[in-house]
């Protein structure tokens, strides 16, 4: 998991083979950043997409990645 606050980006490489990207919110080459799981919803999170400034509520916490240190 992801360290809150930390900058992230949703891992299409890893889903499950089958899964279509288009069934999810997120965009290759938009970073996110990660505001934490939420406390009562476990694997859920809390992200805040760095582009548009959108808030998002989601459940595909697994398939989040931290950006290396001087790779954005």
């Amino acid at each position: 998991m992801p360290r809150n606050n930390s900058l992230v980006y949703f891992d299409f490489d890893s889903l499950p083979e089958g899964y279509d990207e288009k069934l999810y919110p997120y965009k290759k080459n938009h970073a996110y950043l990660f505001l934490g799981e939420i406390s009562n919803k476990p694997s859920n999170c809390t992200l805040i997409d760095a582009t548009t400034n959108e808030i998002i509520i989601s459940n595909y916490i697994t398939y989040f990645k931290e950006y290396v240190k001087g790779a954005i």
